[in-house]
């Protein structure tokens, strides 16, 4: 079996932990996390901080990385860490609930998680290290960028786009053909009618701009 590390090692990392170390493909060699309070998970060892990535590739020979890091709004951290692992040269696997759906005619990146219940229909391209979170609804001719966070419950009609390093909050519905921008948070429940700018933070039914991100 392939060697794969895992950055992060709070709630969101249990949750993909709680299925993925049943997978034959891979053993998980350890998590890396600067601030972890246990030593391990699900007995998988808690090996130090992020600063070990360099050696775990370069000496251990652990050729596979996936960023474990959860998001409340501000995936900017796991862009970093994506980012820093790849630079070290790191590959990244996708990882799929068992009850996951994924049209087959998926174009996806790499570093991708989709969780159970999720469903991924036709024609829809995705990035590199999204969260696709429980029972989310991505529809037809969907594209997402990359490092965004699609977070459980949420419905993306036909032919959104949401732009890098962006928060769908629980339970949003986005309607179809609306545009999300980049480095933007859509609330929880919100109902997006209209398209939503860069760096943006809209909430409400139907949703209304917050506030501008700093």
């Amino acid at each position: 079996m392939e060697k794969v590390i895992f950055i992060g090692a709070g709630d969101h990392c249990k949750n993909i932990l709680s299925f993925f170390r049943f997978n034959k493909n891979f053993n998980i060699y350890g998590i890396t996390d600067p601030n972890s309070k246990v030593d391990q998970i699900f007995n998988i060892p808690i090996l130090g901080s992020d600063e070990l990535l360099e050696s775990l590739y370069k000496e251990k020979k652990v050729k596979y990385a996936f960023v474990t890091v959860g998001g409340t709004g501000d995936n900017k951290l796991r862009a970093i860490l994506f980012e820093k692992a790849k630079k070290i040269g790191f590959d990244f696997i996708n990882i799929y609930h068992p009850n996951s759906i994924v049209s087959q005619d998926l174009k996806v990146g790499v570093g991708n998680l989709f969780m159970a219940g999720s469903i991924i229909n036709s024609n829809v391209s995705i990035g590199d290290n999204n969260i696709i979170n429980t029972g989310a609804i991505i529809e037809h001719d969907v594209r997402i960028g990359n490092h965004t966070h699609i977070a459980p419950g949420v419905t993306l009609g036909g032919g959104v786009e949401v732009g890098d390093l962006s928060h769908i909050g629980i339970g949003a519905t986005v309607i179809q053909g609306v545009k999300i921008g980049t480095n933007s948070i859509v609330g929880a429940g919100a109902v997006v009618l209209k398209d939503v700018a860069d760096n943006s933070v809209v909430v409400g039914v139907p949703a209304k701009l917050l506030k501008l991100k700093d």
